[in-house]
């Protein structure tokens, strides 16, 4: 999949006013949507349903990425792009995560839904 062409495609339509779109861009994230499988049923009277979609459809784009590449990551441990949390008191985001960081908070519940690599 070409991901790059399709977040630039996504970055476009969320940078056009909701009332600016066209018609081939309202199919585009209808297309693009179900095509990664994220639900979207366009509300008649919503202004915003179609960037709130395309920013979906983005996030999902840049999870897929980051799971592609991750194989090829030795780190054992790989947050999903864009995560950036506090548990307790300790800053969890891709610059603070270590492998020992990673066992460590999750053995005190840390959910590995934030994960896009685990092994274990």
């Amino acid at each position: 999949m070409e991901y790059e062409k399709i977040k630039n495609e996504l970055r476009e339509i969320v940078n056009t006013p909701a009332s600016a779109l066209t018609t081939a861009q309202k199919w585009r994230v209808r297309a693009i949507a179900k095509s990664l499988g994220v639900e979207f049923e366009p509300k008649s009277r919503c202004a915003s349903c179609y960037h709130d979609a395309a920013m979906q459809c983005f996030t999902k784009v840049q999870e897929m990425e980051a799971k592609e590449s991750a194989g090829e990551d030795p780190r054992k441990y790989i947050l999903k792009p864009g995560v950036d949390v506090y548990f307790g008191n300790i800053r969890v985001n891709e610059t603070t995560l270590t492998d020992e960081l990673a066992e460590h908070i999750l053995e005190r519940g840390f959910m590995s839904k934030y994960f896009v690599k685990i092994c274990e």
